[in-house]
């Protein structure tokens, strides 16, 4: 598929989905020196990216050579601050995947459009690490079997147990929008209309060591201060995420992803533990800073969730 595409007419022969963060920044390189494509690099800015991200996609596209187009998303942003106030009437592990919503699909729907603009029906993306869909997990009714019928039963009964969200009919659009999007056939799908999507990691191994070795010797790319992993630490609002994840559960999305990689055999327990305790120090100021540029008060919010 990827063949087809290569050296196809124009300046650019395909789009790249590059965030700043490691796996797109890979992918990024991947797609330029093993794949031999001229991609046109696209990144969407959802009002989250850390300075650090920014500078890690500019030093990629300077190491590469490439053009850069900057995206928009502000869904999500604006969004946010209603979502939360709502739920911390009554916190739930199981909405916290909610603070987020608008993003993955006005991400996924502007690199969509920046495809079809720039006549590029290839878009590669740096989704592929090993890990549950947490939202899911969560959201499933107890006992219920996995599939989109519990997943939206489950959902619907997290919006029954808070009225709250119904005082906001945009946190309801989105939600609704989101789940439309996440549940249904065309965000799957490879061909979006005549615009295929492929992840690097569907042609090379994912391998978090390569991954992380060739970014910071070829692209320049730096981790940003406040995280102690390289993993999602392209967004502010994934770290406030991790944080009431932690506060609520003692766990994180995080010690999935590496329990995963102790079942696939990347990690040992032992690593995996140390890790977990490492990279589970979680920046209380840079919560708060950005609780706070939602007009949220975390000392506030943290008093609304249950003790214990």
């Amino acid at each position: 598929m990827v063949a087809r595409h290569r050296g196809r007419g124009g300046k650019h022969d395909c789009l790249v989905a590059i965030s700043g963060g490691r796996d797109s920044s890979f992918a990024a390189h991947y797609a330029v020196k093993e794949l031999g494509l001229r991609p046109l690099l696209c990144t969407v800015d959802n009002g989250f990216v850390p300075e650090q991200t920014r500078r890690n996609v500019e030093s990629a596209r300077d190491a590469l050579g490439l053009d850069l187009v900057v995206v928009r998303n502000d869904r999500a942003q604006r969004n946010a601050g209603r979502v939360i106030r709502a739920w911390q009437r009554r916190p739930s592990p199981a909405m916290v995947a909610s603070f987020c919503a608008g993003c993955v699909s006005g991400c996924k729907g502007g690199l969509e459009r920046t495809a079809r603009e720039h006549g590029l029906p290839l878009v590669i993306t740096g989704t592929g690490e090993p890990q549950l869909r947490f939202g899911d997990l969560f959201l499933r009714l107890p006992r219920g079997r996995r599939g989109k019928l519990s997943v939206l039963l489950g959902f619907a009964w997290q919006l029954a147990r808070n009225p709250c969200y119904f005082a906001s009919p945009r946190c309801l659009f989105e939600f609704a929008r989101e789940g439309y999007f996440r549940l249904g056939r065309r965000y799957k799908a490879r061909d979006r209309g005549g615009v295929q999507f492929v992840s690097a990691y569907d042609l090379v191994e994912w391998d978090e060591t390569r991954i992380l070795e060739t970014i910071q010797s070829e692209l320049g790319w730096q981790n940003p201060s406040f995280s102690k992993t390289t993993w999602r630490s392209d967004c502010r609002m994934h770290l406030v995420k991790q944080f009431m994840y932690l506060s609520l559960l003692g766990w994180t999305k995080n010690d999935m992803l590496l329990s995963g990689l102790v079942r696939q055999g990347r990690l040992t327990r032992d690593e995996a533990l140390r890790r977990v305790e490492q990279e589970n120090q979680l920046p209380e100021d840079l919560v708060a800073d950005t609780l706070a540029s939602l007009g949220l008060n975390l000392p506030l919010l943290r008093r609304s969730l249950p003790s214990g």
